[in-house]
C-alpha cells in the first residue's frame, strides 16, 4: 500500500511555581509580606523571619524534627495558624499575597487540544492525515495535502473512495491479505484542492464525528509562528493510526522544489522546516505549537543518506488563504473548487532582506521589500490597468475596507488570495519615495484558476 510523507514535534516541561507577591493586606499595621526565610535553629526549633513592606518584622517558630533531625520547612498549614492567631484573615493573605503560576506540561496539553482535531485519511490507493479545520451544524471540512487524495485513476484525478477516522477509532488494517476498515470510519466527500498549493478539502457530516468522538473540534489556527518554536506534528505514520511527535521550527520560510502530486513536474512551495523527525503517511497531518495551535500542514521531508531531520509544513498562513478560498467557491458552485486568484501578470521579487531583533519580546523577524521586477502590458493582466509600475515597492493590499501590510514578499501574493468577485482592492506602493495608490474593482475576467 503506497503511504505519503509525515511530521514530528517538539515538547517542553516546566515546573510549578509557588510564587510569593505583594499588595495591601487587610490589617492596618502590615503593608505587605516580601520575605519569609529561615532564621535560626536551636534545639528541635526552628524560627522563621517575615519582613513586610514597611520595614517590620516577625517571627515563626516551629518544630525542627526529633533528635536533631531536621524537619520539613514551614508548611502552608503553618502559615494559616500562625496568621489566624495574630488576627490576619487567611483568605485575605492567600488572595493578596500569594501568586500561583502553574506551568502545565507544554507538550502533553497541546496534543491532546490537537488531538481532538485530528483524523487519518484513508484513500483506496493509500493513507495520510488530516485535521478537521471548520464544523457546522450539518456538515465540517477536513485539510489535508492534495497528494494524500490523488489518483492517477480517475478522471477527476481525485480518489473515489475517501475515508476518514478520529483518533481511537480503529482504521485500516490489514488481515488474511485483505485490508478491512475499522469502526469508526467516515465517508468523506472531496471539496475541492490544487496540485500547486498541495492542499485538499474534504467534507463529512458533523453528526458522524461526533458520534464516535463527542469532543471533537475544529482546530485553532495560530496568530504567529517563530524559529525555534516547538512543531508538534500530528499525523499516521506507517498507516499505524493517530501518533505524535515533536521538534522545533529550524527555518520560518523557505522556497523548495517538490515533485508534484503526479509526479510530472518540480513545483516550488513556500515552507517551514522542522526538525520533527516524520514517516511516511503522515502527510496532511496538523502542525501545532505548544498551545496545540495550528501552524502549519506537513507535506514533505527530505530524503538523503547525508541528511538527518529535515521536513517541511506548509505554513497557517497561507494554508488559511487557501483552504477559504476552496470552501467559499464550493459554497457558490455546490461543486468541487479549485483555488482562483486575481491575475495581476505582474513579477514580484524580494529585495533589502533583513532581521529585525526586538529586545523586549526577544524575538528575531524578518522583513524585506516586496518589489515589483516586472509589469506586463498584455491585456490579460490587471497590473498594468491599476497603474502598478516596474520598481514600485508594494507596502500594503486593502481588500475592501481591510488594510494589510506587507513585511515579506511572500505576503502579497498570499493575501490575493483572500480577493472575490466585487470586491476593491487597492494596492498602496512607494514609488521614487512617494506613496501612490492603484485600485481597481475585480471582475469574473480578473481571476485565475489555479489547478
Amino acid at each position: 500500500m503506497k503511504k505519503f510523507k509525515s511530521f514530528l514535534l517538539l515538547i517542553l516541561l516546566a515546573p510549578l511555581a509557588f510564587v510569593m507577591g505583594g499588595c495591601s493586606l487587610s490589617s492596618a499595621k502590615v503593608v505587605y509580606v516580601t520575605n519569609i526565610q529561615k532564621t535560626e535553629i536551636e534545639g528541635t526549633q526552628v524560627t522563621y523571619t517575615v519582613s513586610y513592606s514597611d520595614g517590620s518584622t516577625s517571627l515563626i517558630t516551629v518544630e525542627n524534627g526529633k533528635d536533631g533531625k531536621d524537619g520539613e520547612d514551614v508548611t502552608i498549614e503553618v502559615l494559616k495558624e500562625y496568621f489566624t492567631e495574630n488576627g490576619i484573615n487567611f483568605d485575605d493573605f492567600i488572595q493578596n499575597y500569594v501568586e500561583t503560576k502553574y506551568y502545565p506540561d507544554t507538550v502533553k496539553d497541546a496534543s491532546s487540544k490537537a488531538l481532538q482535531s485530528a483524523v487519518s485519511v484513508w484513500t483506496n490507493e493509500g493513507c495520510g492525515a488530516g485535521v478537521i479545520y471548520k464544523m457546522e451544524d450539518q456538515f465540517s471540512y477536513i485539510v489535508t495535502n492534495y497528494h494524500v487524495v490523488y489518483s492517477k485513476y480517475t478522471i477527476s484525478n481525485v480518489s473515489n473512495e475517501i475515508t476518514v477516522y478520529q483518533y481511537g477509532t480503529q482504521g485500516v488494517y490489514y488481515e488474511n491479505n485483505n485490508y478491512h476498515y475499522g469502526e469508526g470510519s467516515v465517508d468523506a466527500t472531496y471539496v475541492g484542492g490544487s496540485m500547486e498549493y498541495d492542499l485538499a478539502v474534504l467534507r463529512v457530516n458533523t453528526s458522524d464525528l461526533k458520534k464516535y468522538n463527542e469532543t471533537a473540534q475544529a482546530v485553532t489556527v495560530a496568530d504567529d509562528y517563530d524559529v525555534a518554536e516547538a512543531a508538534i506534528a500530528v499525523g499516521n505514520p506507517n498507516g499505524e493510526n493517530i501518533s505524535v511527535t515533536e521538534g522545533i521550527i529550524s527555518v520560518e520560510s523557505e522556497i523548495v522544489p517538490i515533485y508534484s502530486a503526479d509526479d510530472t513536474q518540480v513545483l516550488n512551495f513556500r515552507v517551514m522546516r522542522i526538525d520533527t523527525a516524520i514517516n511516511s503517511g503522515n502527510s496532511g497531518g496538523g502542525l501545532f505549537n505548544d498551545e496545540g495551535e495550528l501552524i502549519g500542514i506537513v507535506n514533505a521531508k527530505a530524503v538523503a543518506s547525508d541528511i538527518d531531520n529535515i521536513a517541511y509544513a506548509l505554513p497557517y498562513d497561507n494554508v488559511v488563504k487557501v483552504v477559504d478560498n476552496i470552501i467559499y467557491y464550493y459554497k457558490q458552485n455546490n461543486r468541487a473548487s479549485q483555488v482562483k486568484k486575481v491575475y495581476l501578470d505582474i513579477t514580484c521579487t524580494t529585495k533589502n532582506s533583513r532581521s529585525i531583533y526586538d529586545a523586549t519580546t526577544g524575538e528575531i523577524s524578518i522583513v524585506d521589500d516586496c518589489t515589483i521586477s516586472a509589469v506586463s502590458q498584455t491585456s490579460t493582466g490587471l497590473g498594468h490597468f491599476m497603474g502598478l509600475e516596474a520598481g514600485d515597492i508594494i507596502k500594503s493590499i486593502k481588500i475592501n475596507s481591510t488594510e494589510y501590510t506587507i513585511n515579506r514578499w511572500f505576503e502579497f501574493g498570499d493575501y490575493l488570495l483572500n480577493v472575490r468577485i466585487g470586491d476593491t482592492l487597492t494596492i498602496i506602493v512607494e514609488r521614487d519615495g512617494v506613496s501612490q495608490t492603484c485600485y481597481a474593482i475585480i471582475q469574473a475576467n480578473h481571476m485565475v484558476t489555479i489547478d
